[in-house]
């Protein structure tokens, strides 16, 4: 089990907790009021730490799924501001 730590103690101790990540090679996992967020990982170089290949996009995903469950395929909704632009020119953020 990755070790885990609050986002308010993570923003305090940023520094170190990413030396430790540097130092062990093990990740932290970043929450808020329990939920996970983010993970801190150690970097690798494109053959891995270990030599190996690094995993595809689809090993992550399912390796991310394993530990955080699935992810939520529900449609992603957007704001109507950009449909309702007359042209290229029209900023949203102009007043008239």
């Amino acid at each position: 089990m990755n070790k885990s730590i609050g986002i308010f103690e993570a923003k305090t101790k940023f520094s170190e907790l990413c030396q430790q990540v540097a130092r062990t090679g093990k990740e932290i996992v970043v929450t808020r009021r329990g939920q996970r967020m983010v993970r801190i990982a150690p970097v690798t170089d494109a053959a891995g730490q270990d030599g190996a290949a690094p995993a595809g996009v689809m090993d992550r995903l399912r390796e991310n799924e394993g530990l955080y469950g699935k992810a939520s395929r529900m449609k992603q909704e957007f704001p109507d501001v950009w449909m309702t632009r007359v042209s290229k020119t029209d900023s949203p953020l102009d007043d008239g």
